[in-house]
């Protein structure tokens, strides 16, 4: 590290781009197999002296990400082990007085992630788990143990050959720089030989550069042509035998699609074959019913290696259309997937996208489209920004004035071919949210797909006007949402506010005032608790509009209903 600092001196602490580089990226973002590299890394950082503060931060994020329990559940063990040794590596560099300086703030952080750790059914992240705990707490309180040696942190494990390497970390590395060692030497010119070489030009018939060394008695003279911006006397290069760029055959089936989706490491391949999905699934309607679940499961855990262009959207699309031909069996594996381990927090949001996309396909309501065509750019749907247009443009279709009453024309109802299907992409995302999981919290810590669930389910209540399941799917999104209702998030309390106006604008009349009577009235003083006491203005606003139409609604309703 020594030689690191040589050549960048405090570029890296000084310069945003190089301190993101070595402060981010290396630590948290990327793996590197070479334990070298960290040692040389946080031995640089550590060595500048103005930094000593800021290094003290970064070792403090690093731990509170380490013990992070989403951490834990969604990262990989390779990432996870990567991790753990930054935080040995780090630690090892500390001397007392930054040790003392850090006791009381990494103690606590430190021992929540050790439980967390000893909480996991993996017996590897166990592991790591009882060696960090052991490494910093030993050291931390070393005299304590001193005077009492039962009183050190021990853990009874296996200790093989991986696991000695893994603390041997903890001893600070004796890296000696190359330039002490003399593998490169640096040396000054004189200048004395410098002032009597002498560089000159003799013009000729042609340009001459003559190199004349006194202190040598050489005189060398070469012959050089001075290079003319003339273009007509460069000789042309022969292209005729040269390798044309082959393009990649488009696949004929979608079997052949699949194949290269599994198999090729060939971007060009994999773009292609992304890109024919879709019009493949409108002419091969047998073979997609064979392996739609299969397809369906590869372009789920497909990611972007090669950093192709357009590959978010076009999986997506690709997803979305493989639903589309054949919802119900699709439907089923992804509300069973939402759930499982092995996917991440963006697979899961993916999940949601796909079900709320290929209902507002298939149900092809007469409203304006809910779903904005630019979230499939992205992996997330953007939630907060769909949720004010989806807002807006319901509410100008539920709203009718007196001028619109006038010139409306009757419009006739047609069959929602989303009816076959819907209860497979409603209900099973119900049925399993309150259960615990290791890996997956949705009710506390991953709250931020909960909301997104929730808008999901609202959207597609919305999407199943015309069906006869749509009652008891008010029901069940009715005793979900009460129990979520005054959750700690506002992004959560938003979602149920928007989840409240779709039933308040799709239930029916006999619902509305017979088993929802008491509901809505409980509701009602809800809403205006979220009016007066509520911290984020725009819950309240939300609300406010959610409980003005719900008093429309029920005083039209009640017309009709007497």
């Amino acid at each position: 590290y020594e030689d690191l600092e040589i050549l960048l001196q405090d570029l890296g602490t000084s310069n945003s781009n190089f301190k993101h580089l070595l402060c981010d990226k290396f630590l948290f973002f990327k793996i590197v197999k070479e334990d070298k590299f960290i040692q040389i890394l946080l031995g640089y950082l550590f060595k500048i002296e103005k930094f000593h503060q800021n290094y003290y931060e970064l070792f403090k994020r690093l731990l509170n990400s380490w013990s992070n329990q989403a951490s834990i559940a969604n990262t990989s063990y390779e990432q996870h082990l990567y991790l753990s040794k930054c935080i040995i590596i780090g630690f090892s560099y500390l001397d007392d007085q930054g040790k003392a300086t850090l006791s009381q703030d990494i103690t606590k952080p430190l021992l929540n992630g050790v439980e967390k750790h000893l909480h996991s059914p993996f017996d590897n992240i166990r592991l790591l788990g009882m060696i960090i705990g052991e490494i910093i707490m030993n050291d931390l309180f070393k005299e304590i143990e001193k005077d009492d040696p039962k009183k050190s942190l021990t853990f009874d494990y296996e200790k093989t050959s991986e696991i000695n390497e893994l603390i041997a970390l903890k001893n600070k590395p004796c890296l000696e720089s190359i330039f002490k060692k003399g593998h490169c030497k640096i040396e000054e010119p004189d200048l004395g030989t410098l002032i009597e070489q002498n560089l000159k030009f003799e013009s000729d018939e042609k340009d001459k550069i003559i190199f004349e060394n006194k202190n040598l008695g050489i005189n060398i003279s070469q012959s050089v042509c001075i290079d003319s911006d003339d273009e007509d006397k460069l000789e042309a290069y022969d292209l005729s035998n040269d390798t044309k760029n082959v393009k990649v055959k488009k696949p004929v089936y979608l079997r052949d699609c699949l194949n290269s989706l599994i198999y090729s490491d060939d971007p060009q391949e994999i773009e292609t074959a992304l890109k024919s999905v879709k019009s493949l699934c409108d002419t091969y309607h047998t073979e997609l019913e064979e392996i739609s679940v299969e397809l369906l499961r590869v372009l789920l855990s497909k990611s972007n290696s090669y950093s192709i262009k357009d590959f978010d959207e076009d999986r997506m699309s690709a997803m979305i259309t493989v639903t589309c031909h054949y919802p119900k069996d699709c439907a089923i594996y992804l509300t069973s997937q939402f759930y499982e381990a092995g996917f991440s927090l963006s697979q899961r949001g993916d999940i949601l996208n796909v079900l709320t996309m290929t209902a507002q396909k298939l149900s092809d309501p007469n409203v304006e489209n809910i779903i904005d065509k630019r979230a499939l750019n992205k992996n997330y749907v953007n939630f907060n920004q769909l949720y004010e247009n989806s807002f807006q443009n319901i509410l100008k279709k539920k709203t009718v004035t007196a001028a619109e009453i006038k010139k409306k024309k009757v419009v006739k109802t047609k069959e929602n071919k989303f009816s076959d299907s819907i209860g497979y992409f409603f209900f099973p995302l119900l049925n399993s949210y309150d259960k615990g999981r290791v890996y997956f919290s949705l009710m506390e810590k991953d709250f931020s797909l909960l909301g997104k669930m929730i808008f999901s389910l609202a959207v597609i209540l919305h999407l199943s006007e015309n069906t006869q399941v749509q009652e008891n799917m008010i029901k069940a999104l009715s005793d979900f949402l009460w129990s979520v209702k005054n959750h700690s998030e506002d992004f959560v309390r938003k979602s149920v506010i928007f989840a409240y106006t779709i039933i308040v604008m799709v239930v029916p009349d006999n619902l509305l005032f017979g088993y929802l009577n008491n509901y809505f009235i409980e509701l009602k003083y809800w809403l205006e608790g979220v009016i007066l006491s509520d911290a984020k203005t725009e819950c309240k606003k939300e609300a406010q509009v959610c409980l003005s139409l719900m008093s429309n609604r029920v005083k039209s309703g009640f017309k009709i209903f007497t």
